[in-house]
């Protein structure tokens, strides 16, 4: 879904910059084509396999941050769109809901929302105790349990 989901944002956003030809508007038109840059290279990414490239913990860590990106790529388009409602943005400002806006506000929100879901069931899928997850992804322990340490000792140190 969350690969769907961010394909979608860059789908939306080519179309828009081309065949709405936002392409001519200059510093937006720009912003456009680097958004549906980014939102088919972080999908794209997404469907790497790897845990077959990389250890459990890198892979996981890998995952979290091509879903905090795709967060970020999705949740800045969404903040810009909803800003040149009311005001101008880079001098341009957007004029009602046509389909194309639509459908930008709701793969935009549901690339959020399956990039959220993505993370937790990798964080979950990392396993063990919050301390012994934070570890494995690369956190640190802040505070250390008695005995936790030698029970969840990350296996890719």
């Amino acid at each position: 879904m969350s690969v769907l989901a961010l394909a979608a944002v860059g789908g939306d956003h080519l179309y828009v910059y081309a065949v709405e030809h936002y392409s001519a508007i200059p510093t937006i038109g720009t912003l456009f084509l680097v958004n549906a840059i980014g939102g088919f290279a972080l999908a794209a990414a997404l469907l790497v396999p790897l845990r077959a490239l990389a250890s459990r913990s890198r892979a996981a860590q890998l995952t979290v941050g091509l879903a905090g990106a795709g967060m970020a790529l999705a949740g800045g388009a969404l903040a810009a769109l909803l800003v040149s409602e009311s005001t101008p943005l880079f001098g341009f400002m957007e004029m009602g809901y046509r389909t194309s806006i639509l459908i930008a506000m709701i793969s935009e929100v549901t690339a959020i929302v399956a990039l959220l879901i993505l993370v937790a069931g990798t964080i979950h899928s990392a396993g063990g105790s919050r301390h012994s997850t934070r570890a494995r992804l690369g956190g640190p322990r802040l505070i250390p349990v008695p005995g936790e340490l030698s029970k969840h000792e990350p296996e890719d140190r």
